[in-house]
This record gives structure tokens, C-alpha cells and sequence, in this order.
């Protein structure tokens, strides 16, 4: 299957290039994959790479999607033999007469307005959901499971606190980060093979411009040549991955860490916001518009900061980090660009 993108195209093949050399792509011979989250950033992403390397191994995956036909109907490309689409919700859906080797479980709700409006249905989705799969996978003989978690379980990052590892035990201050951290919890008290990735902040292909991640809305604005505005101070601090280190980092999860195993999956290296949106507006060529700060400062209050620490992933299972914020950044807006995504 030749994907049009070029952008996707050039990544897919990195991260195969890549993988083969951290794990044994040869366990997905013969597989059968179910992903939660399919249709999302996260899920697309994985779904471009095992598109790719369905090239040299025999496979098939089950996606979850709340409507297969309107997704396949945006989204032809993934109307493939080997890729079978199932409508539901997560928190019932029902798929026992499979047999399933490997488990992405990436559905989420990570919804701004959800969190403030609706958060006991959050808590559900993510919460049901978890026990649903639980259910599912139990009566299987399932090599592992993936359950892509956040770093929002840690809560707030402390001024002392330089980056969070993966044994800091934060209070979670979000509905969403709550119920991240319960469903960790769930998955690793029950039978399961279970490994746990803490996503941070990513940008890449299928990263959606419209809703509340800041990079998204910086991005949109500076492709329409519109002011960049920040609604905040600008101070807070993030870090970003790139989606194409994402997927490696997700899969070298799956295919080779141990029962049990917790893993931040993010970018390093932490820049404040204002300084975000000063370097997406310099990617994109002929720009025009300013960066616009509607807040100020008050440094009477630490720095917010969501920064990973990641050394434990890169030393245990072999991976790092391939490209730069620039780097990130410039794909990002060239996949926006190109018409035929």
C-alpha cells in the first residue's frame, strides 16, 4: 500500500528503518492487533507504521472506532483488506469470538471542554473502558497490552522538580489525569501482560489543529498568517516528541518491555510557550503576523512545567530521540500543506 503523503511516507519508513534494529519485528508475523483509539492521532499514527510493515510480515488489526463508516469515509486510505473496522464504545463494545496477540489501548477523551463540562463522563469513558478491556483480554492468550497513559497522573510539577520519573508519585490534579492513574492501577493488578506508556506532548501528521494543544493552534495560525495569540503569560514550560520517535517508542514498548513496565514517552527538552510560538511562526515561509501575549506575568508564581524525564526508555529499551522541535515542527506544517493527506 503506497500512502500519498510524502511526509508520511518518509516517516513510516524511518520508523521501520528504525525499529528492526531495537526489537524483533518478527513477532507481529502471524499476529492479530486490536487498537482502541484508532481513529486518533495516536492510532493513525501507529496505523500508517503497520500499513508500512505490512509490507514484510503478515498481520491483521482490529481498529475501534465510534463510527467506522464516517471514518472510512474520510479516511479511505485505511479501507484496507487486512484492517477490519469495528464501530462501538469502548466502554461496551464486545469482541470475545477474537483472538487477539497484541492490544493498543490508546482510547481516550483527553477533551479540554470535556474536563470542564462533563467530567464524569471522562471518567467513565476512560474508567469503563478500562475494565472493558480487562474483560476482553483476560480470556485471551494475549502476548501483551499496550495502555497509553499520561504524564498528567503526576499532577503538578514543582518548581524543585526538574522532570518527572517514573517513580515520582504525584497527586493528580485533572479529572482526566485521576482516572489515567486509577486505570494504571486496574491494569497493573490484574493478569494481564500489561505495559504502561505516560504520553506528553507530541506534534507530526494527524495532529489536530482545532482543538485546545497550543502548538496545534500556533501551527494553524501561522499556515493562515494570522497573529499568533497567546491567551496565557507565556511562561509555562513544555517539551515535544515527535510522532514519528512516538510510534517507535509505543511499539518498542510493546514488542519488548517487561510485565509491568511504566515508561514516560516525551521530548526532554523544555521550552516555554511564548518561545513555541516564536519558533513555529519562523517555519513557515512568508509569515507576516506577531506573536501576541494576552496575559502578564506574574512572577510571584513558579513557572508551570510538564517536562519528562525519559532516560529509563532510552537505556531499557534502546530508542531516542530523532528529531528536533524545528524539525517536528517543519513536518508538521509540510503534512498540513499537502493537500492529499
Amino acid at each position: 500500500m503506497k500512502i500519498m503523503n510524502r511526509i508520511i511516507e518518509e516517516d513510516t519508513n524511518f520508523i521501520f528503518t528504525q525499529l528492526k534494529n531495537i526489537v524483533d519485528l518478527s513477532k507481529l508475523n502471524n499476529s492479530n492487533i486490536l487498537i482502541t483509539g484508532g481513529t486518533g492521532l495516536f492510532g493513525k499514527s501507529i496505523l500508517d507504521a503497520l500499513i508500512f510493515m505490512h509490507n514484510f510480515y503478515e498481520f491483521k488489526i482490529t481498529v475501534l472506532s465510534r463510527n467506522k463508516n464516517n471514518f472510512l469515509f474520510n479516511y479511505p486510505k485505511y479501507n484496507l483488506e487486512f484492517i477490519n473496522f469495528i464501530s462501538g464504545d469502548i466502554r461496551n463494545f464486545d469482541c470475545k469470538r477474537q483472538d487477539f496477540d497484541y492490544i493498543i489501548h490508546a482510547a481516550t477523551p483527553a477533551s479540554a471542554k470535556l474536563e470542564e463540562e462533563n467530567p464524569k463522563e471522562m471518567y467513565s469513558v476512560i474508567l469503563e473502558g478500562t475494565k472493558n478491556i480487562i474483560d476482553i483480554a483476560k480470556d485471551m492468550n494475549v502476548k501483551k497490552l499496550l495502555f497509553t497513559s499520561s504524564g498528567a497522573v503526576y499532577g503538578e510539577q514543582y518548581q524543585s522538580i526538574k522532570s518527572f520519573k517514573e517513580d515520582y508519585q504525584g497527586i493528580p490534579i485533572t479529572y482526566y489525569g485521576k482516572a489515567k492513574k486509577i486505570s494504571e492501577n486496574i491494569f497493573l493488578n490484574s493478569n494481564i501482560n500489561v505495559s504502561i506508556a505516560r504520553c506528553f506532548a507530541v506534534t507530526g501528521p494527524h495532529l489536530n489543529l482545532n482543538i485546545h494543544f497550543a502548538i496545534g493552534n500556533f501551527i494553524k495560525d501561522a499556515i493562515e498568517n494570522r497573529d499568533i495569540i497567546i491567551n496565557g503569560d507565556g511562561r509555562p514550560l513544555r517539551s515535544y516528541l515527535y510522532t514519528a520517535d512516538l510510534v517507535i517508542w509505543l511499539l518498542a514498548i510493546l514488542l519488548k518491555s517487561e510485565n509491568k513496565s511504566i515508561y514516560n514517552v516525551g521530548g526532554r527538552n523544555g521550552i516555554s510557550i511564548y518561545d513555541l510560538a516564536k519558533k513555529v511562526s519562523k517555519q513557515v515561509n512568508n509569515y507576516t503576523g506577531k506573536v501576541d501575549i494576552l496575559t502578564k506575568s506574574n512572577y510571584n508564581y513558579p513557572t508551570p512545567k510538564y517536562i519528562p524525564n525519559n532516560k529509563k526508555i532510552i537505556k531499557e529499551l534502546g530508542v531516542k530521540e530523532n528529531y528536533t522541535l524545528d524539525e517536528a515542527i517543519k513536518r508538521t506544517i509540510e503534512w498540513n500543506l499537502i493537500i492529499d493527506k
